[in-house]
């Protein structure tokens, strides 16, 4: 059985097939749970950018509430099939996470600027797990190879000038 390789739940929110060819939209047909893993693996390799999603903590007055960020994240770094994400302490979903035992999700869709695109019908999914900050003897690894995914996100690691105050950490979902 294929498996994304993650310590997680993998809920498939409305996971319909659209054939693009001769627009009809599968949903009638039930996936086997191969399939499934199958377009969520391609998905997830495909993807590379997800919504991050934590409980409020620490706001009192929005304590409870979801809240969800956009992020990159790598899949392919080691090739584990687990989420990098460059993430930085200043950042409100990990000071969430940190007050909530690191649990977070990880939202990922497919978008296109395609005029025919139907973002209901294309696959999406969430990933449940735990962020763990990675070790400092994997940080260069990981890194360099994060980084060729996201170029642009080089200029946030905390050499920038702009987060000389943040600390700058790469987290991995399991």
């Amino acid at each position: 059985m294929l498996s994304l390789q993650i310590k997680c739940y993998i809920f498939f929110l409305t996971l319909i097939l659209y054939n693009a060819d001769i627009n009809v939209c599968n949903a009638h047909e039930k996936q086997t749970e191969q399939e499934a893993a199958i377009v969520a693996r391609s998905l997830v390799f495909e993807t590379g950018t997800g919504t991050l999603v934590t409980v409020m903590k620490t706001k009192e007055e929005l304590q409870g509430y979801p809240f969800g960020l956009f992020d990159y994240f790598s899949d392919d770094c080691p090739p584990t099939g687990n989420p990098l994400m460059l993430l930085t302490d200043y950042q409100l979903n990990v000071k969430n996470a940190r007050e909530n035992d690191f649990k977070v999700s990880l939202m990922i869709q497919k978008f296109s600027k395609n005029e025919t695109y139907f973002p209901m019908a294309e696959p999406r999914l969430n990933l449940f797990g735990k962020l763990v900050k990675i070790e400092n003897d994997e940080i260069l690894a990981v890194q360099e190879c994060f980084l060729k995914k996201h170029p642009r996100a080089r200029d946030w690691y905390a050499i920038n000038c702009y987060f000389i105050s943040h600390d700058t950490h790469i987290f991995t979902l399991l």
